[in-house]
């Protein structure tokens, strides 16, 4: 299946980062992937696992090291970073482990599902004008990027006119 999507498009997918074993690892080089998003929720252990339950940051962290070391030029690893007021002063410090663990990208989002009132007092984007505690955030967050050369992209934290294909920038 992944031989014929690669006949038109680019491969991939996120994961936690809980399964990415030696085997698995070897297997997505095999398999030719174009780019792996490991979805992480804090710079630390205590915050990632606090959101993220049932995870092992220091597991996902090696073995993230490791498909970094086995890889050549692919696959793209991308960390993925759901901004919430638990998490989002940690996301400069993101910067400087995707930097140490030489990740190609990182990408944070928005909370853009709210199902309850507690998700709800998580969300740090507004429909009025953004948090500046969060917007220094994600300035850092872009310093420490620009300084250490990892693309980096976050969603606005307030509603803006966005591009909506990022494909040829």
């Amino acid at each position: 299946m992944i031989e014929i999507a690669k006949e038109t498009c680019e491969v991939g997918f996120t994961t936690n980062g809980m399964s990415l074993d030696e085997n698995a690892n070897e297997r997505i080089l095999e398999l030719g992937v174009d780019y792996v998003a490991v979805s992480m929720a804090g710079a630390t252990k205590e915050t990632h696992e606090s959101v993220r339950k049932n995870t092992n940051f220091k597991k996902i962290v090696k073995n993230v090291r490791n498909l970094v070391k086995l890889r050549k030029d692919r696959p793209r690893i991308i960390f993925t970073f759901l901004m919430n007021k638990m998490n989002i002063a940690e996301l400069p410090k993101l910067i400087e482990l995707a930097a140490e663990l030489k990740i190609d990208e990182v990408v944070a989002t928005n909370l853009d599902y709210v199902f309850d009132e507690k998700t709800d007092e998580l969300k740090v984007f507004s429909c009025e004008k953004a948090d500046k505690k969060y917007l220094e955030w994600l300035k850092k967050a872009n310093d420490a990027a620009i300084k250490r050369k990892i693309k980096f992209r976050a969603h606005p934290l307030h509603i803006d006119e966005v591009v909506i294909c990022d494909a040829n920038l």
